[in-house]
Formats: C-alpha cells, structure tokens, sequence
C-alpha cells in the first residue's frame, strides 16, 4: 500500500505527525491546500517518525530562498531538521532573468535582479547559522524549473520552500512557484506557510 504523509504543525510548538492517510496515489494538490496554517510534507520515500529518517546516509535539503518571510520561515525550519538529522543543507536563490530584459533595460535590471537573489542568500546563510550551508545562486526565467533541476541533479532527498507567489498575493494557497515545484519534483517536498 502507498501512503500520502501529511506532517502539520503549528508554529509555535510542532507535533511529529498529526494525520497520516494511506492512498493508492497522492491526493490532488487542492485538497492538500485545504488544511489550516502550519507545515505540510508530501513524502516520496521517508519513513514516519518523530524526525525525518535519513535511510543511513546524509540527507541533503535544497531550500529555495528569496526575500519573503515565508522563505525565511522555511530556512529556519530546515536548519533545524539540518541539526537535528545532521544533514547536509544547500540554500538556493534564483535571479530571474529574461531574454529581452537586457535588449529593453540595458544590463542595470539584470545587475539589480543579481543583487537581489545574493542578497536574499546571505540572508539565508545567517538564518542557517551552525548547519554550515552551501549557497548557490543561479540565473534564468522559471524559478521552479531550476529549483526542480537543482534539486534532481544534486540528489537531494528534500525541498523545503515558502509558499509566497511568483507573481505576489493571487488568492491562491500555495504560490505559483511552489506549486510547480510539488507537482514536478521527483523528491519530498516541504511546504511552509
């Protein structure tokens, strides 16, 4: 039998597992949005327990990083699963360029959507403090695409990302990014809102 793991907590004092539902696939992403604030895990292969379970090796998180407070919230979260499982973690920003941007603005937008992503880094790495993060700073249109790239081709066994919208506040639960991300990611990944 396949299992859907949700893990949702509150913010302020986490539980280890509050539903557990056993499924023949995973539900659609719409119902998953439907559950009250907190933190929410789809899991492709981790055990159930109190912590994560890193299946006798090092766990490696990619975390997503920009300058949202729900990206800040999800650095704080994977530093602590970082410390606790002794994992290895990457903090990832990704400047967004696009291919006219230089052909209409000149080379000043890309040096400012450059700034932007390093800046939300060193941010990260301060937030992480004690897990001794890598950082790397990538470049290109779709965030999600490289995010889901990164994290395959460095096999990593886990994303954990905020919700915030690529686009800003949409009326949707889970940001655009995000939600991608769930959908075409081949690890776990952990959503934070």
């Amino acid at each position: 039998m396949k299992f859907t793991i949700y893990i949702l907590w509150d913010r302020i004092a986490p539980p280890p597992v509050q539903e557990i539902r056993p499924t023949t696939s995973h539900l659609p992403l719409s119902r998953v949005c439907a559950h009250p604030p907190g933190c929410l895990a789809t899991s492709r292969g981790i055990r159930i327990g109190h912590n994560v379970i890193t299946r006798g090796f090092s766990m490696k998180i990619l975390v997503p990083v920009d300058p949202s407070d729900t990206a800040n919230l999800a650095v704080t979260r994977a530093a602590e699963m970082a410390k606790k499982e002794r994992a290895q973690l990457t903090l990832l920003a990704v400047a967004e360029t696009f291919q006219d941007m230089e052909n209409l603005f000149g080379n000043e937008a890309a040096d400012v959507m450059r700034d932007r992503a390093a800046s939300a880094l060193e941010a990260a790495k301060v937030l992480a403090a004690g897990t001794k993060p890598k950082a790397v700073l990538k470049f290109g249109d779709s965030p999600e695409d490289i995010i889901v790239d990164v994290a395959e081709k460095g096999g990593f066994d886990l994303i954990v990302m905020g919700t915030r919208s690529k686009k800003g506040k949409t009326g949707l639960r889970l940001g655009s990014v995000s939600s991608r991300v769930v959908a075409q990611a081949h690890c776990s990944v952990l959503v934070v809102r």
